[in-house]
């Protein structure tokens, strides 16, 4: 069973229910596909004025707002603009490594932790509720904390 989350509809396939999106939503999907941000519009003295990765990540959380929902996306754009190790061609939605023979252990070496990027963003949008997430991700991060504490509870 299918279930349209912009009319409420109930579909029993896939295919009704992808014949009827493209019928009846059609423009909102159109709408709904934003612009990837241009990188290059970012001066480096800019990139060079945030010195530690919190700061980093706040620009990047006021700058992207995409990122505060996406850690994964958070943590792609921290490397293509503060790093320097990824380039990301939003048309192709491809990764390319700077190095012709892909990123080696020595440079991943020399990045900053992912989780230290979703560390930050955790401090963050908790000290500035403007920098949060979505309502929808916030209910899921929400649960998600509720469950681990009852687990924690039990042990």
């Amino acid at each position: 069973m299918w279930n349209c989350s912009l009319c409420s509809n109930k579909f029993s396939s896939f295919s009704e229910f992808k014949i009827h999106c493209l019928k009846e939503h059609n423009s909102y999907l159109n709408k709904s596909k934003e612009k990837e941000p241009d990188l290059r519009d970012l001066t480096i003295s800019t990139l060079e004025s945030y010195r530690t990765t919190k700061s980093q990540v706040k620009f990047l959380l006021e700058k992207y707002p995409e990122t505060r929902s996406d850690d994964k996306l958070l943590i792609l754009k921290h490397l293509q603009c503060f790093q320097k190790a990824l380039a990301y061609d939003p048309e192709t939605k491809l990764i390319d490594f700077r190095n012709r023979d892909g990123i080696t252990y020595e440079m991943f070496r020399h990045l900053v932790s992912f989780e230290t990027i979703t560390r930050c963003r955790r401090k963050l949008q908790e000290q500035f509720k403007e920098l949060g997430a979505s309502k929808r991700v916030a209910l899921k991060r929400e649960r998600r904390e509720e469950v681990i504490h009852n687990n924690i509870r039990f042990l």
